[in-house]
């Protein structure tokens, strides 16, 4: 059996430790709750959690001096730590740093940003510390462990945060598992001129190798995009394709050459409502607004792929159109109970009028069912799910 991450969550106000609990609250982590700075470095003292989430304001001790006390600490120095501060307050921020916190998230946070950082510091393994000066802890860290670390790091500064989604695109949900599947997988976003263009790509492992690919893909999308020289989305992943086919011939793990990988690619025009997709490896449910269509994009054994077997789908959207991107395994819950058969028919009695133009029902609907299937059954919790409003 797995051992449980102990996650010590501080904040003085109940709504805090609240929002935080939703997030956190699966079989990966023991959860406990300290409401003030005091009681917080008692439980530390006797305890000892693999990692605190601290909010900086509270009565008495402050976030900042439960930090300090803590890096003067032989026995608790080496605890990571992430402090909670306001949108803008730089100063909180510095202060944090200085005080020894590894890392900060800001109000209202991200559930992405802060599910990534929390996983990053405990995957990182924080050693012992063999030296600590204000601001600068320096760890015995083995060299592959950082180097996932960073990779890691970067590649969560290319995910979208939750308002510019919101902002190119709509309302949203992103539902993931407790096996890790949001280390395995890649949500990007990105637009241009009336155009928004949306990234998917999930890995079978979550190694250095396939953190690096997925940082390459994007940096060659990003560059495609702003030089618009493409035709569609098929001609982007073929691009693609052909990039990675020639600068990776020489790579010389096995991982790097020939990795296993699903992947999608959306351009959606929100002018005309023009949606294109292609990929491999996905499989897709997209509500035109009208009626759901069901797209399964070509099966490949590896990629990059000398068949170049990327056919383009293209619909046209009117308002209300929502798309669902999904991993292997939740294609595998959606079949098994037959949501996929009957032109979606039955996908469509899942989701009840009301709920088409209400994302948060609709995650409501689609968390309860996976709950309930992965309760029943012997598939894995290694799922991942996006819905997005599209127009």
């Amino acid at each position: 059996m797995t051992t449980k991450s102990k996650l010590l969550i501080v904040d003085d106000e109940p709504v805090g430790r609240q929002l935080l609990e939703a997030i956190f609250l699966s079989d990966n982590y023991q959860l406990d709750f300290a409401d003030n700075g005091k009681n917080a470095l008692h439980y530390i003292e006797n305890n000892t959690p693999d990692i605190v989430l601290m909010d900086v304001m509270m009565p008495e001790m402050d976030g900042f001096e439960v930090c300090k006390k803590m890096r003067d600490n032989d026995t608790l120095k080496g605890i990571p730590i992430i402090l909670i501060t306001a949108l803008d307050d730089r100063d909180s921020r510095k202060r944090g740093l200085e005080a020894g916190a590894n890392d900060y998230i800001s109000k209202p946070f991200d559930r992405i940003e802060i599910e990534t950082k929390v996983k990053n510091l405990l995957q990182l393994g924080i050693g012992e510390i063999v030296s600590s000066k204000p601001g600068i802890i320096t760890r015995e860290i083995d060299e592959k462990d950082e180097v996932f670390y960073l990779t890691n790091l970067i590649l969560e500064a290319q995910r979208p945060l939750k308002n510019q989604i919101q902002q190119s695109l709509g309302d949203f949900f992103h539902i993931t598992g407790t096996s890790g599947s949001s280390e395995k997988s890649f949500f990007w976003l990105a637009g241009c001129k009336n155009k928004s263009f949306i990234l998917y790509i999930q890995s079978k492992a979550a190694k250095v190798q396939d953190t690096l690919l997925k940082i390459l893909i994007s940096a060659f999308l990003n560059r495609t995009i702003q030089s618009g020289q493409y035709a569609d989305a098929a001609d982007m992943v073929r691009q693609l394709n052909n990039f990675l086919s020639e600068k990776l011939m020489h790579a010389e793990t096995t991982s790097l050459k020939n990795p296993e990988v699903n992947l999608s690619l959306s351009i959606l025009d929100k002018d005309s409502g023009h949606l294109q997709l292609s990929g491999f490896n996905q499989d897709i449910m997209l509500f035109t607004g009208t009626e759901f269509k069901h797209i399964t994009l070509n099966q490949i054994d590896h990629f990059p792929d000398i068949k170049h077997r990327f056919n383009p789908a293209s619909y046209t959207c009117s308002p209300k159109a929502v798309i669902y991107i999904f991993n292997g395994k939740l294609s595998e819950i959606l079949t098994r109970h037959h949501y996929f058969e009957n032109n979606c028919l039955s996908f469509s009695k899942l989701l009840p009028e009301e709920t088409k133009n209400n994302m948060k029902k609709q995650e409501v609907l689609f968390r309860e069912l996976i709950k309930n299937t992965l309760q029943s059954s012997e598939i894995t919790d290694d799922i991942e799910m996006i819905g997005l409003k599209i127009l």
